[in-house]
């Protein structure tokens, strides 16, 4: 192979290598059900991937009022709130006492559960994915979306495709609330999903591959090899 060809697929690589990515994907789903602790969880819920590290925690919010508030984001730190995680095939949800292998439900009187995600440092949130259940009357469950313990989104339906764009979100916290709720027999809407995954980008990893000038530089590159290669043919020509 000529030398001109080697680097021409030498400022190929150059072009990928630059233009890599720095998301991240966490998988919540628990293929052993019941088993905590398992899936790359800690134990305590606390999972690392890639060298970003998330923790779950259980929490109760109120909708009352014009905006969402969160009344606490871990249970495990407030005496007398029972609300706990629970993880299984399906994602992660909240659970209550003993109950475990919940999903995250309304709660009475305008009160719902939440489930927070809370990372060792600042992310970007690119996008959600859930796992839902059937409703009556064909109607889908949504959420309430909370970012460093604000709530900056209420009664986002969950989709068809069970995910939902979190483009243009940062912070180190995420929170997922369900606060319809319905009585057993008396019909309506309700909320109930679990979270299955999450796709955030490191932002300090993300600004260092923009910060690489090889990206742009890389066509250049290419450009000036193929006239060096012309160039040479134009000589042998002669």
């Amino acid at each position: 192979m000529g030398i001109f060809k080697k680097g021409l697929i030498a400022a190929g690589f150059c072009l990928l290598a630059g233009a890599a990515s720095a998301t991240t994907v966490f998988d919540f789903r628990n293929p052993y059900v019941g088993g905590n602790g398992v899936n790359a969880w800690n134990g305590d819920y606390t999972m690392s991937v890639d060298g970003l590290t998330v923790t779950a925690t259980a929490g109760v919010y109120t909708s009352l009022g014009a905006v969402d508030k969160i009344l606490t984001s871990d249970c495990a730190s407030v005496s007398g709130c029972f609300k706990k995680v629970t993880e299984t095939k399906a994602g992660l949800g909240v659970g209550y006492g003993l109950r475990g292998g919940a999903a995250v439900n309304g709660m009475p009187f305008s009160f719902g559960e939440l489930i927070t995600l809370t990372f060792d440092q600042e992310v970007a949130f690119d996008e959600v994915f859930f796992t839902t259940f059937g409703r009556r009357a064909g109607k889908g469950s949504d959420f309430d979306l909370f970012i460093d313990g604000k709530n900056v989104a209420m009664e986002q339906l969950i989709g068809p495709g069970k995910s939902y764009s979190l483009t243009g979100l940062t912070g180190t916290s995420i929170s997922f609330g369900a606060d319809k709720f319905r009585l057993p027999y008396f019909g309506g809407k309700t909320d109930k999903f679990m979270v299955a995954g999450l796709k955030v980008s490191e932002i300090a990893k993300a600004a260092e591959v923009a910060a690489v000038p090889l990206p742009a530089s890389a066509p250049l590159l290419a450009a000036g090899l193929l006239g060096f290669a012309a160039l040479r043919r134009r000589r042998k020509a002669a």
